[in-house]
């Protein structure tokens, strides 16, 4: 699947996505990869993991970290699939600058309301392998995601270098790396 194809199946799911609606996300992406191939959904998988891979960073975390009062490994998952059906767009923001999810209207919104949810989706992380089980049995759709990440690769793919090592618990830290981020989600007397 090419880069463009796998952006307009995410276009279905971004409208969602940008009213911090995530299950909704997840249920449109779902929706949209059921009428599609087996085939269809298990190369749409690969590519969503290898665009999740990009933004495996340490101040894309270090952004989930303020967004959602901490990060655990598993929510840092999340939050890479909730950068990702926000659209193409946002994705290269974030890979540009971390910090600029400050901007985004749902980020805005739950700093107000004081949620620790946007842009988190775990739902949409197992959107294909709901849609794959019209094909197949999930070990299916795994096996076959595996064997054709596999064959795009020749190998299985390193993981990706984390820049610069940030402590997240370290709030004078974060808010100096981000420091727009820092100021919608952490008290005054953190932020200088």
């Amino acid at each position: 699947m090419d880069a463009e194809r796998f952006w307009e199946y995410i276009e279905v799911a971004r409208p969602a996505a940008d009213a911090g609606d995530q299950e909704g996300a997840a249920s449109a992406l779902q929706a949209t990869l059921t009428d599609t191939s087996a085939q269809t959904v298990v190369e749409f998988h690969v590519q969503f993991r290898r665009v999740c891979g990009t933004l495996y960073r340490w101040d894309v975390w270090a952004a989930a970290a303020l967004i959602g009062g901490g990060c655990s490994d598993d929510a840092f998952c999340d939050f890479q699939a909730g950068l990702v059906v926000l659209g193409r767009d946002w994705v290269r923001r974030v890979l540009a600058e971390p910090d600029s999810l400050a901007d985004h209207p749902a980020v805005r919104r739950a700093a107000e309301s004081g949620s620790q949810d946007a842009v988190f989706a775990e739902s949409v992380n197992h959107s294909a392998a709901e849609a794959y089980q019209r094909f197949g049995d999930i070990e299916e759709f795994y096996d076959a995601a595996e064997a054709f990440e596999q064959a795009l690769s020749g190998q299985r793919r390193e993981p990706r270098e984390m820049g610069p090592r940030l402590d997240l618990d370290d709030e004078a830290q974060l808010a100096d790396r981000l420091p727009r981020l820092a100021g919608l989600f952490l008290p005054a007397g953190v932020v200088a």
